[in-house]
């Protein structure tokens, strides 16, 4: 049997609508080494009846078609135990992949072969816009570089972004990070992409390849909306990061103050929990703590207390420094 190079992994769940470019996005690639590997999870439309007919014009595509629903997180699990690729490349069905994502991915994987991973710039909008989503690099279509090490830095001073959307990794890194969380719900990919460039060296390719379509039934904007589902995640990603065996990815994630998005939902508990008075010091240069003291406190109290004016939170500072 002959070992594809990357497998594509695609779960598809009632997304009819967008799934014939999202195959066809694929198809068209000039990289031609590769498994496709779509797995229904019990759609209710005809998504299963034109997986089948692209499965008949193209033998590189795998259907994969469950009797009852699992979710995204399970099917991607699944999928990932299945592939036969080296490198694989996890897709959403309402997505779609520009001309040249695998062919610069690729190569850039091949030529460099201890990468554990390659990414690119993305756009986002809902099919009629497109907007790059932007992080600190312009887009000139270079390839930038970086150790372990560096992504700390990336991510604190260049707003760096990494997301599955534009990602392809090696499969085996996948296994050896856990692959995704389900109790992490739609922050199970973006916990394992950056566990993933924290311990091994990553390329990121400075040119939009990938289209991240944005609409009412997003995995994620469908489960953001759940309060007590985000919160469970939240609480869960904090638990996992706590862990004596995650003691080097916390650090990391200190750092690089990628847990602002916490910190901004749960200021007053994060505050002056003892566990992350480490972390504000990094928070602070993206989210400054002076200036949301003071909102808060106007908010509560309808004024501005001049104590808050005292407070020596300078760049790089935080309570208990």
């Amino acid at each position: 049997m002959v070992i594809p190079q990357v497998t594509i992994l695609m779960p598809n769940y009632n997304y009819g609508c967008f799934l014939r470019q999202a195959i066809e996005s694929v198809l068209s690639q000039s990289f031609p080494d590769f498994e496709f590997l779509i797995i229904d999870d019990a759609s209710s439309d005809n998504s299963p009846e034109i997986i089948r007919e692209y499965m008949d014009q193209d033998r590189r595509i795998k259907g994969i078609f469950h009797k009852e629903n699992v979710g995204v997180i399970a099917s991607y699990n699944e999928g990932t135990a299945l592939a036969q690729g080296k490198y694989i490349h996890f897709m959403a069905a309402d997505d779609y992949r520009y001309p040249g994502f695998l062919q610069k991915c690729m190569d850039t994987l091949l030529e460099r072969p201890e990468l554990g991973m390659c990414f690119s710039q993305y756009d986002l909008g809902d099919g009629e816009k497109r907007q790059l989503e932007k992080c600190g690099y312009e887009s000139d279509g270079s390839t930038l570089y970086f150790s372990p090490v560096d992504m700390a830095d990336a991510f604190l001073n260049h707003n760096l972004k990494i997301f599955a959307v534009a990602a392809i990794m090696k499969t085996s890194l996948v296994a050896q990070h856990g692959y995704f969380d389900p109790k992490l719900y739609y922050y199970s990919d973006w916990y394992l992409l950056n566990e993933i460039a924290f311990f091994h060296p990553s390329a990121f390719i400075l040119e939009p390849l990938s289209y991240f379509r944005i609409h009412e039934t997003n995995f994620s904007n469908v489960y953001r909306r759940r309060k007590e589902t985000k919160r469970a995640a939240l609480r869960h990603m904090l638990v996992k990061l706590n862990a004596p065996q995650n003691r080097h990815y916390k650090e990391q994630v200190r750092k690089s103050a990628l847990l602002t998005f916490i910190f901004q939902e749960h200021f007053w508990k994060m505050l002056f929990n003892p566990k992350y008075i480490s972390f504000w010091p990094y928070i602070n240069q993206k989210f400054p703590v002076k200036e949301r003291l003071k909102r808060s406190i106007k908010k509560k109290l309808g004024i501005i207390p001049s104590i808050i004016n005292k407070v020596p939170f300078r760049q790089g500072q935080s309570p208990g420094d």
